[in-house]
């Protein structure tokens, strides 16, 4: 692997920094990798209901090939929570 000068490697570490602080918030990252698995162009319906329908910007769009690479890794690497059973518990 070749190794990255010290500037190099810092403008990264910022970059990933800014990244994860975007993709880190609470539903974001949920959002984004829904809307890729579906886009639909927005449209409001003004109903009753009123209801809208969202799609990815080209910024959104962009985050596809690094967001299905992190879901690989995640696969191959993140182990799953078990699913606790819900009851008594065991004696």
């Amino acid at each position: 692997m070749a190794q990255l000068s010290e500037g190099r490697a810092i403008r990264c570490d910022e970059a990933l920094t800014r990244v994860f602080s975007l993709l880190g918030k609470r539903w974001t990252g949920v959002i984004i990798g829904v809307l890729l698995e579906r886009p639909a162009d927005r449209e409001v319906r003004l109903g009753p209901p009123i209801s809208s329908t969202y799609r990815l910007t080209k910024r959104g769009e962009a985050l596809r090939s690094g967001l299905l690479a992190l879901g690989t890794w995640a696969e191959l690497y993140l182990i799953r929570p078990s699913r606790a059973k819900v009851g008594k518990p065991s004696a």
